[in-house]
This record gives structure tokens, sequence and C-alpha cells, in this order.
């Protein structure tokens, strides 16, 4: 199916550590290849208004994590780093990617941190969208650790999903379209003619402690460091603590962005991503 561009987008599924993983893919296999990842509680398809800007130069994939959108659930739960890892190296061996870029958010930030020290022989750049590779034990962790006994919300029909729709963390300067797209994309249908979200509650259990600061210490390949220049999650301290971690790293502020910037900015994240990805991807 083609996006608003015009560029191809596909999906397929695939078999990872035992679940079903949707993929969603853009831009012609030829390209230079870049694996998103997206955060928690979202889905491949936040990704589309930046692809749109960057299929026409670049083979773009991005699964949906177990757990999440069309991905299936694990049972018992299991959603830490090393499972979204795993699943990571799964979908590099289905498709036979070689090396690639990889860019993470948020939660895919830490995914891509950690597959890049596993396997720094498959990364030949990597980006991190307002991630850190630290998390705390404070207020955030504690109220992420309840979310998970909450049960999914119930709505009578897409324009009351839109309505009561909150992103995690809620600041947001996004266009309203934008966030109606989101929003349809993670919706599944209830028996009962209702509707609710596609991801795995259990996934909000599974965020504990992390501390791959060893990660970005040992880096390698090039780099590039993103936050959104009104981002609480990752502030201009903690952007520049990750830069000394690794001097050779290249550092950018998304003006005008909240955590969720490919929401908030996408063609300035587009166009950011474009610049360095031409510079480090043959």
């Amino acid at each position: 199916m083609p996006d608003q561009d015009g560029h191809e987008r596909r999906e397929r599924t695939i078999r990872a550590n035992g679940l079903r993983l949707r993929v969603v893919t853009w831009g012609a296999a030829h390209h230079p290849r870049v694996v998103l990842v997206h955060g928690g509680s979202a889905h491949a398809r936040w990704w589309d208004f930046v692809a749109a800007a960057l299929a026409g130069r670049y083979h773009l994939i991005a699964p949906d994590l177990r757990g999440h959108g069309d991905s299936e659930h694990a049972d018992p739960p299991h959603y830490g780093i090393e499972e979204y890892v795993h699943d990571l190296e799964a979908l590099v061996t289905a498709l036979d990617l070689g090396p690639f870029a990889l860019v993470g958010h948020s939660l895919g930030a830490f995914i891509a941190l950690r597959f890049t020290e596993c396997h720094p022989e498959l990364v030949r750049c990597l980006v991190t969208v307002d991630g850190r590779p630290w998390s705390g034990r404070g207020r955030r962790t504690a109220l992420l650790t309840r979310l998970q006994h909450l049960p999914h919300p119930r709505f009578t029909d897409v324009d009351d999903a839109v309505r009561r729709f909150r992103l995690l963390p809620s600041a947001t300067s996004a266009a309203p379209e934008v966030l109606r797209h989101v929003v349809l994309t993670g919706l599944r249908p209830l028996p009962d003619g209702g509707l609710t979200f596609k991801f795995d509650r259990a996934t909000f259990g599974h965020y504990g402690h992390l501390d791959l600061t060893s990660a970005i210490a040992g880096l390698r390949c090039p780099a590039l460091f993103i936050r959104g220049s009104d981002s609480a999650f990752v502030d201009a301290a903690a952007l520049a603590r990750m830069a000394a971690l690794y001097p050779a790293a290249e550092t950018v502020e998304i003006e005008g962005a909240h955590h969720h910037i490919m929401l908030d900015r996408p063609a300035a994240l587009a166009t950011t991503l474009n610049t360095f990805l031409s510079t480090h991807l043959p």
C-alpha cells in the first residue's frame, strides 16, 4: 500500500522466539537499510510521518515489538530488554539484513544500545531519539509498574478513542491529524463492538532499573543522540552526559519537540536523520 508520499509500505509477519511479530517496511529493498525501533506502548506506524520523507532514499524496517501493535503478546509476560534484543536478532536473521543503521526511540533506544553492544559488527551507525542509557527507580517507574494492573480502556468508537488518548509522557506539540493517525493504527475491536488499544499492559511491569552507560562508552560506530528541545525525559544535562560518555557522537536538539519527536516534529526529525545517514550509511 502506498504511503502519503507514494512510497510503497509493506507489512509481513515473522516468527521470533515463539512469537509472531509484525514488521512494516518502506522503500526499495536495494536502498541502504535502516531499522526503526519504537518506544513503549507505541507501535511501528508511529514512524509513518518520518518514513514518508525517507523512503525514497532508504529501505526502512520497523517491527512492532512483542506485546505491541499487531505483534503477538508474550504469555506468560516476558518483556525485558534482553527479550526485545533477541527478537531483533531474529528479525535480522529472518530478513537477512546484513549491516544496517539502527534508530531507536525511548524504550527503542535502550534496545538499540544493547543490540549494538552485543552485535557491533551489524550496526553501521546508531541513532537514539530522545532516549537515554539509564532508567530510574523514581516516581515514573512506580507509575509504569502500577499501570500494568489497570484494565485497558474501552472506547465506544474511534472519535471517543481519539478524544481520550494521552501520550506517556503526555506533553506534545503534535498536530491533531498525527495523533489521530497513531490512535487509529493502534486500536483493536472488542467482541461487544467497542474498541481498545492493541498493546499488552503487562509490558509496563518490565521497566526495571537499567544502566547502559557502558554500552555508550563502548560504541565504535558513528552515533547521533537526538533530544526534543522541550523534553523532560532527556534534558540538556542528560544529553551532555551521553556526549561525554562517547565524545565522537553527534548531538542535535529539535526545536519545539517534546519526548515523542516523530509525532511532534516529523519533518525536522526526518531531515536530521537524512543528514546523518547520508554521511555514515553507504
